[in-house]
């Protein structure tokens, strides 16, 4: 197991201890490539209405933004002055 596979391991537990960690899950599966498990992840932060205003401003979600997922979610956000 790499040391990323193990990090994310250790994210995916503390998530399922506390609630408010998903993004934090997603963003490991970004990093490692796993772009549809990241985007799960969101829709797990959303459904428990996590603060996900970072999306919007962090460039650490750069390499996202160029899927229409990571608009939708801006859009059901409230974020509808953003733009692809």
């Amino acid at each position: 197991m790499s040391q990323g596979e193990r990090l994310l391991s250790d994210a995916i537990s503390s998530a399922q201890r506390f609630s408010q960690i998903s993004s934090s899950v997603a963003a490991l599966y970004f990093y490692l490539g796993g772009k549809d498990k990241g985007f799960e992840w969101f829709e797990k932060a959303y459904s428990m209405k996590q603060d996900l205003e970072d999306l919007k401003w962090d460039h650490a979600w750069d390499t996202i933004r160029t899927d229409s997922r990571y608009f939708d979610l801006l859009r059901r956000l409230g974020f509808d002055s953003v733009t692809k």
